[in-house]
């Protein structure tokens, strides 16, 4: 007698349309791990863009910059007003 069994005329059809039902959704699994991996490497290349330009320090390092900037024309104003001669601009 044979390990396996024989598949009557009445059963072909039920037996085809699980297996269909089997590759389908392999087909669905394979579709989605296929979007989880694209997904993946977006989100790597994101993830190495935002690191590279580290936007937050930038504009800390700017912002710093620019307060250095404001403060020394600032001072260059102050000296420039205390050097001058008020008792000249008096006599104009």
């Amino acid at each position: 007698m044979s390990p396996y069994r024989t598949i009557t005329s009445n059963e072909e059809p039920e037996k085809l349309r699980q297996e269909q039902e089997k590759i389908e959704h392999y087909k669905l699994e394979m579709s989605n791990l296929k979007a989880l991996s694209s997904m993946n490497e977006a989100l790597g290349k994101i993830n190495e863009f935002d690191s590279s330009l580290n936007l937050n320090n930038s504009r800390d390092r700017f912002e710093d910059a620019n307060g250095a900037i404001n403060d020394r024309y600032r001072k260059e104003n102050a000296y420039s007003e205390l050097s001058e001669n008020h008792s000249e601009k008096l006599a104009q």
